[in-house]
């Protein structure tokens, strides 16, 4: 994430995130020699005209100055650069900005996750196959239908990452379904909550079919970082302190064993 005084881009060698030194910088650079002058610079964020006449340069602000040297007159071609500099710099920032926002406007990403990891999908084909989509998709609709795509494929590696694990059965299906109907026993509360299972939300449900089936095939990454537990934002629980965090996505946080 862009940090003040970073050039996001890397593009602007005299982009250091403050607004003297970047004039002082370009002044030096590209002014000729001969000439002095005093000239105003319209900087494009605070649009006040900066007498360069008599200027101080950064690096001596707050240190011990003898006199006020004045700088020759930049030319066009610096002004142009300078403006270029502070666009690409805004830029960035918008650009950060819409990046962390997820469909549903709240802030989606994977604070601590490193690099994305492919997920352990198990081979299967048949009716094996059919029958681990069917419950995948019923896992992605009713615990995340409401979150946007990341949040959704996050429910979807949780899932796949428990079949791997040998803490958990060793079936799609049967993770899903783990603690049985009883109520407050089974792992996904939507399981054993007394109420119907069929999708009511045919655009949601179409989604998480379509998203059942590339978790399967394998077109996904993990963008929890091989989390085995999550739980909604707006709860603590006490197991959560336990685990490593490795990611907050959507409206979830996402956690594994220390040191797995």
């Amino acid at each position: 994430m862009w940090q003040p005084g970073v050039d996001p881009l890397g593009e602007n060698p005299y982009f250091d995130g403050n607004e003297a030194q970047i004039v002082d910088a370009m002044i030096k650079k590209s002014a000729p020699t001969t000439a002095t002058a005093t000239v105003a610079l319209s900087l494009c964020l605070s649009a006040v005209p900066i007498p360069l006449a008599g200027y101080v340069p950064a690096h001596l602000i707050g240190g011990e100055k003898t006199a006020s040297p004045s700088y020759p007159a930049p030319n066009r071609s610096s002004l142009i650069n300078l403006d270029l500099a502070r666009a690409d710099y805004r830029g960035a920032r918008i650009r950060q900005s819409a990046k962390t926002l997820g469909a549903s406007g709240t802030e989606d990403k994977t604070a601590e996750a490193g690099p994305e990891h492919p997920l352990p999908v198990p081979r299967l084909s048949g009716k094996a196959r059919s029958r681990a989509a069917h419950c995948l998709a019923l896992n992605i609709y009713h615990e995340a239908r409401s979150e946007p795509r990341l949040g959704q494929e996050a429910v979807a590696a949780v899932t796949i990452n428990r079949v791997a694990s040998t803490k958990f059965p060793n079936s799609v299906c049967g993770v899903v379904q783990q603690g049985g109907t009883k109520r407050n026993r089974c792992q996904f509360s939507w399981w054993c909550d007394r109420r119907s299972d069929r999708p009511q939300e045919a655009d949601a449900w179409a989604r998480a079919q379509a998203l059942s089936r590339e978790a399967l095939d394998g077109k996904l990454s993990d963008p929890t970082n091989g989390a085995l537990y999550y739980h909604a934002n707006y709860v603590e629980p006490r197991w959560s302190r336990v685990f490593h965090k490795t990611s907050r996505i959507g409206r979830h946080l996402f956690y594994k064993p220390r040191g797995a």
